[in-house]
């Protein structure tokens, strides 16, 4: 989906579907630039916890979904929460991604990775691409909503 930064505080925590059929969520990038394709976690210290980072490690609780497109840090954009992804970064290296195998943050932060411990709010999605290397991209469906 094509997207753009949104003007502050315009519909911040919305949902909305897009042409494409998947399912986004309007929310506001801190600490960094966020880039399409990474996953990202809740930042659970902000007051209305709607904020989103980089992940900070594996099989995080607090897991938000994917970047669809670029958000600098402090500046509003989408998240995809549902949905099929043709490009989420991931790190099939540590752990070799196949297809059905669940999805959650990965120990490289921005990186999806092979679920290692199943927790609620961990599960990022399902792997529909194999991977074997480092700094991969392969296509997911995203369950997050």
């Amino acid at each position: 989906m094509s997207s753009t930064a949104i003007e502050t505080g315009a519909g911040y925590g919305e949902y909305l579907t897009g042409k494409d059929g998947n399912l986004y969520r309007r929310v506001r990038a801190v600490g960094s630039t966020l880039n399409p394709g990474e996953t990202v976690i809740y930042d659970t210290t902000d007051a209305d916890g709607l904020d989103v980072k980089s992940n900070a490690g594996a099989d995080q609780v607090a897991v938000a979904g994917v970047v669809a497109a670029t958000i600098s840090s402090g500046e509003y954009g989408l998240l995809q929460v549902a949905g099929s992804h043709s490009a989420v970064e991931v790190n099939g290296n540590s752990t070799n991604i196949a297809p059905g195998d669940q999805l959650s943050t990965g120990s490289v932060a921005t990186k999806a990775d092979k679920v290692k411990t199943s927790a609620a709010g961990a599960i990022l999605g399902i792997a529909l691409d194999t991977s074997t290397t480092a700094n991969d991209t392969i296509k997911a469906l995203i369950k997050m909503a």
